[in-house]
């Protein structure tokens, strides 16, 4: 029985497998059909006890029997069969194929691009990865890529551009985002799943969600317990999809005991290297730490509920940052790499949060790395306190606004009172907070932030849950803030209105939006095939994104293109863009929907309308804050009604839906730092060539690509009108004059030039 046995028989019984292991002619397998073997015997076991027979040490003697087995496979003058390379052709057939919408095949497309980066040299050994075997990593050109940790495999090397990569060490998966399917993006995306199924794992330790005073650890342990209608369980499930790890986490969580007191038994050893590791940070030996953290589950709590993440942030002393190799640079960066392992929203079972500690000891870097990792701005813990609420019992004044400054960056919310009725305000009052009161009153006197009624409780909600209007902050706080906090502060430079010192560019730093490297996002959809007959297919439109790919991204963007969603996947897909953390670092979006119109509407490839507002007002500040002061424009080919300058028409090409939808008048969105470019001005047609693509986007296009070093893009959108006015579209014997339509409020210029980016 594999399920009770020992792991040293267990090893010995596959070490004596592979010996024996023979043709019936008594030939050896080939190298290829061995590895297939003991693959199939990993997944085995991996479902049986869990056991990991090819990284676990009680098998070392095994696997060094299956070398022998292909040496002398070799010796008795076998070959290894190679196959042939993956074609262009099969990798876009694959795109086509997965779907990010689907975990399933989400996760297909993500073993694939480790196979594809990483297994060029052979694959069985991947098996032994895990989740926490690949972390991000930010190129010195600006591209991100996936890295493995700490291989040094010569497996790694070879498949990936290893010029980008900066010690040329270990090979990357290098974001391509010139593709449909970029990997580093569905990698990410896949992280994110496995993170939401933690962090609700990680929400039923809180006393609030188990009550344990009065269910003790049944109610917890039937929620952990409960099956699907086939009687499995979510280990159960995570097993059968293959997803051994989050299934060995998910027993390991089943095995805590909460008991009436809210303290918790089962995982004994959980205490004994906890304690090793607060020895290591009081000691600061963070390459021991670094290396410990990778091997070990840092979001097992101990008997209090604190996960490893939370004694570090206990342990840890915020100190001025004065020069690169001060202590505090060693514990960001040690924080940093800890939050790639961990749930940095995972709470103690009051619900204190690492946020929440950070606040409190006025921790301005930690906050910030916490809040780039995913942590929540308005997390409650015990007694309805939030983190804004926790920094007004912080000692040090400074420190305490400027943490208090950077929540608010983070869209904490001010107005937000505890069980007590007291909001962070009246908390500071009382503690004598001053700096930090005065930044609080000054937000609330003038109305800085505009929050929504309601809250839900839990630690997890995005931070734009409480959507908010950006308002300067005060010099001073700005300059407090700037002291305690380490050079990558996303969490506020993406929300101060001060501009970057670009030095070659100064005297128009002013003028133009700030140019950042990558420039931005540029999204594209087309809708060339309906559902519907009454819609004709959209011919010649692959000629546009084209186009539109080779331009944008010669221009510095990132892009993601998007064919034929139906009006709910138009809606649900905006939706996944406008809450994507990678917008942040990005200085501005640029959206191209491509498909049949009528008046305020874009048609979806199931023939149903989309309101034109409804899909821009979603990357408005308060439903996006990561793009909020940066510049947002929405190019739109699609009929807008069905007049044309000409009566008589012998053929034509029109992006137009054939039916009138119900709808109100375009009502265009008022905030600033909009632009939306019309291909037609209402109730007329848009044209398109089969063979060449449309008149509006190519004319774009051509006159981006001419002057966008010279002229920002509101002046070459006067030129693209002014071109077509002049050139009317010619089709067979007719001409047709047809000009766009452009509406928006931006603050500033907007440059398109690359080479403007700042350093």
């Amino acid at each position: 029985d594999y399920a009770t046995a020992l792991v040293e028989e267990i090893a010995k019984w596959v070490r004596y497998f592979y010996v024996t292991l023979r043709k019936s002619d008594g030939s050896f397998y080939s190298p290829n059909t061995i590895v297939g073997i003991r693959a199939a015997l990993f997944r085995y076991f991996m479902k049986l006890p869990g056991l990991n027979i090819i990284a676990h040490e009680a098998f070392h003697s095994a696997n060094l029997m299956v070398k022998n087995v292909c040496n002398a496979y070799l010796k008795s003058g076998g070959r290894v069969q190679h196959y042939e390379a993956i074609e262009s052709d099969d990798l876009v057939k694959l795109a086509s194929y997965f779907d990010r919408s689907n975990p399933t095949r989400l996760q297909e497309e993500v073993y694939f691009n480790v196979l594809f980066y990483f297994g060029n040299r052979g694959r069985e050994w991947l098996r032994g990865l895990t989740v926490r075997s690949f972390r991000e990593k930010a190129l010195s050109n600006g591209a991100m890529a996936i890295e493995l940790q700490g291989s040094t495999s010569k497996n790694v090397k070879g498949s990936s551009d290893m010029r980008l990569c900066d010690d040329n060490k270990q090979a990357l998966m290098v974001a391509k985002p010139e593709t449909r399917h970029c990997p580093v993006q569905a990698f990410q995306l896949y992280l994110s799943s496995w993170k939401c199924t933690k962090h609700l794992l990680h929400l039923l330790r809180q006393l609030r969600f188990n009550e344990c005073s009065t269910y003790g650890n049944s109610k917890r342990s039937r929620l952990l317990g409960l099956k699907d209608h086939r009687g499995r369980t979510a280990s159960d499930l995570a097993r059968l999809n293959d997803h051994s790890e989050l299934a060995n986490y998910i027993e390991l969580e089943m095995r805590l005991v909460f008991h009436y007191n809210g303290s918790i038994t089962g995982l004994d050893f959980v205490e004994s290297w906890l304690k090793d590791m607060k020895k290591l940070i009081e000691d600061e030996n963070y390459s021991a730490l670094v290396q410990k953290v990778n091997r070990i589950n840092c979001d097992l709590p101990n008997s209090q509920g604190n996960t490893f993440l939370l004694m570090f942030m206990h342990v840890a002393q915020p100190q001025q940052r004065s020069n690169p190799d001060t202590t505090n640079l060693n514990q960001e960066t040690f924080l940093k790499k800890l939050l790639q392992v961990c749930d940095p929203t995972c709470a103690n079972t009051y619900g204190m949060s690492a946020l929440h500690i950070a606040a409190y000891k006025g921790n301005s870097a930690a906050a910030i790395a916490l809040l780039n990792a995913g942590a929540t701005a308005n997390v409650y813990m015990c007694l309805e306190w939030t983190p804004l609420m926790q920094a007004a019992f912080c000692t040090q004044q400074d420190a305490a606004a400027s943490v208090c400054w950077i929540l608010l960056c983070a869209g904490s919310n001010w107005s937000l009172k505890n069980r007590e009725g007291k909001t962070a305000l009246d908390l500071a009052t009382e503690q004598g907070s001053h700096k930090m009161a005065e930044l609080l009153r000054s937000f609330r006197e003038n109305d800085a932030w505009t929050t929504r009624p309601q809250y839900q409780t839990g630690s997890g909600e995005s931070g734009a849950s409480y959507s908010y209007e950006y308002r300067s902050p005060p010099a001073a706080y700005m300059r407090q803030a700037s002291q305690c906090t380490p050079q990558s502060l996303q969490a506020v430079d993406q929300h101060s209105a001060v501009e970057s010192d670009c030095s070659s560019n100064s005297s128009r730093s002013d003028e133009c939006y700030p140019v950042t490297n990558p420039q931005g996002f540029c999204v594209i959809i087309n809708i060339s095939k309906f559902e519907s007959s009454s819609e004709g297919e959209r011919k010649g439109s692959q000629f546009d994104v084209e186009r539109v790919s080779e331009l944008f991204s010669k221009l510095g963007f990132i892009i993601d293109v998007r064919e034929d969603l139906t009006a709910d996947e138009i809606e649900n897909y905006l939706d996944c863009v406008r809450i994507w953390k990678e917008l942040e670092r990005h200085g501005a979006f640029v959206c191209f929907l491509m498909t049949h119109g009528r008046e305020d509407c874009i048609v979806g490839s199931d023939g149903k309308p989309c309101k034109i507002f409804d899909l821009t007002r979603k990357f408005q500040p308060k439903l996006c804050s990561s793009l909020a002061g940066k510049p947002k424009i929405f190019f739109i080919q699609a009929c807008r009604g069905l007049e044309k300058d000409e009566l008589l028409v012998k053929r034509e090409t029109i992006d137009n839906a054939g039916g009138r939808f119900e709808g109100t008048s375009v009502v265009y969105p008022s905030n600033s730092d909009f632009l939306i470019f019309y291909a037609t001005p209402r109730g007329q047609v848009a044209f398109r060539d089969e063979n060449t693509g449309s008149y509006f986007i190519q004319t774009v296009c051509e006159l981006i690509e001419k002057y966008y070093q010279t002229e920002d893009l509101m002046s070459i959108m006067v030129r693209v009108n002014k071109r077509m006015a002049k050139k009317p579209y010619r089709d067979g014997d007719q001409y047709f004059h047809v000009v766009g339509e452009i509406t928006g409020h931006p603050t500033r210029k907007i440059s398109l030039d690359p080479s403007r980016a700042c350093d």
